[in-house]
Formats: structure tokens, sequence, C-alpha cells
């Protein structure tokens, strides 16, 4: 299912920060919108109860003409930021994606973590925090599959087989929760001496008729994006079986024990 000689182990450099730099007339899911139409459509993308709703029968800037009721219920996509994909930079291919998180309201920091022994505990919330992008891309695909996949391999990861691209049906973050953890440090990989500083870790269905036998290996690195937030990313994602560790030579602690 994978080459095991992509062993990785502790390493002792970490991984170089992304080109910092922020751009400051760049918004283009603001576009067009005053303050107050922009307050006035700024909506979580977790779905909270408290979230506002769309006037049913208003339209959304940078959108077509259809009632905003026949959309995913409060989500706002520019896709006029989107048009000139190919032709974009990577920068400025993650500053759109940004816009579009931030213009939804799901642009949050990355929660605090630490580093060393017993860090593995701050993995969790880490994860979490990565699901709640993918859930909202989710959300995107729903309405824009093709914005949604340029989201998906801009925020989450640009490995180009990840089956944390597959959306089809429902998002891979639905699918599997955190299970086991390495600490949070440096490693490189054997096989190519990549080296990163991040975790090692192994998910589990969340399905209780699967949990016990299906797995998703991922490696996740600290990133800085194009504004200059520190991000986490996943390298490399591979579904397995619970008992067939990708990376067995790296220590993992359960920190989940449903």
């Amino acid at each position: 299912m994978r080459d095991r000689g992509n062993l990785l182990v502790p390493g002792a450099a970490e991984v170089a920060g992304l080109e910092e730099g922020r751009t400051i007339s760049r918004r283009k899911a603001l576009k067009g919108l005053g303050l107050g139409a922009m307050s006035a459509f700024l909506l979580s993308a977790c779905g909270s109860e408290k979230s506002p709703v769309l006037d049913p029968t208003a339209t959304v800037p940078g959108t077509d003409s259809r009632p905003s009721a026949e959309k995913s219920p409060g989500l706002i996509i520019d896709e006029q930021a989107f048009n000139n994909w190919g032709s974009m930079t990577s920068k400025e291919r993650e500053l759109a994606a940004i816009d579009c998180l931030a213009v939804n309201g799901a642009q949050e920091p990355l929660p605090s973590y630490n580093t060393g022994a017993g860090s593995h505990r701050d993995v969790p919330e880490l994860w979490r925090w990565l699901r709640r992008r993918g859930l909202f891309i989710q959300k995107v695909y729903e309405e824009n599959p093709t914005i949604a996949e340029y989201l998906v391999e801009t925020i989450i990861t640009n490995e180009s087989a990840s089956p944390l691209k597959d959306m089809q049906v429902r998002s891979p973050f639905e699918s599997f929760g955190m299970w086991k953890t390495s600490d949070i440090g440096n490693y490189r990989r054997a096989a190519t001496n990549e080296k990163f500083t991040g975790f090692v870790a192994m998910c589990r269905e969340i399905d209780e008729r699967a949990r016990d036998v299906s797995g998703l290996s991922v490696e996740c690195s600290f990133r800085e994006d194009a504004e200059g937030n520190k991000v986490l990313k996943v390298d490399k994602a591979v579904q397995c079986f619970l008992g067939d560790d990708p990376s067995p030579a790296v220590q993992k602690f359960i920190v989940d024990n449903a």
C-alpha cells in the first residue's frame, strides 16, 4: 500500500517558513461590497446556530442572480477571484483562498502548541482546526466543486493524489478523527532526506462499523501562509488498515481512547 522505505525518523533542522509578506489591497472577495454589506454577509463557516442567515430574496455580489436560498446558507464565493487560477502565482492563489475563508468567517488563528515531550496532547486541537477548514471547503464543493478543489490544494494539501481531496460523497475530515500521534518536533523522511517540523499521526474512521479497521496516516507540517500567519498543512495522507502503520519507526501516543 506504500513504500516502507519511506519511514520517518527524528531530525534536527526546522522547515523554513514560506515567503513572508502581506498584501494591503487584495480583498477581491470584498470588492463591490460596502462596509455595511460586508458586515451583513460575514458569516461563520462552521454553521453556528447564532450565525445570521442571508435574505432568501437577495443576490450575492460577484455571483449569479439566483436567489441565495438556492445556495449553501451563508456562503459567499467570489467566483471572479478564481477565474484566472491557471495563470496566478502560488502567492496569488493562496491570497484568493485566504480571502474566501475570511469573508465567510472561516479564517481563524492556529491554536497554540508545544513541542517536544508531551506535545502530542496538543495535536487533537490542531487537527480540529484543520478539520474546520476541511468542512468549510466541503460546503463550497456542494456549490462549486472547481473552486473547492482550488481551496483544498492551496490550504489543506498540495499532494496530487491525496485522499483528502475526495469530496464527492463527503469530506474525509467528516469521516476520520484523530486517533494516535507523535509528539510535535523535527522529522525527516529517510527516503528523500526531506526535513519538516510537525507531527506524524494515524486517524481512524468515526463510523463505529469501520473504526477498528480503516485508518488514515498523515504527515503534517507547520508553514507560514501568504499573509505571514502560521498554518498547518498535510504533506502526505495514505489510507490504510489501522494495524498497518506506514511509519512504525515514529513513536505515537493514543489521544482518542474511544
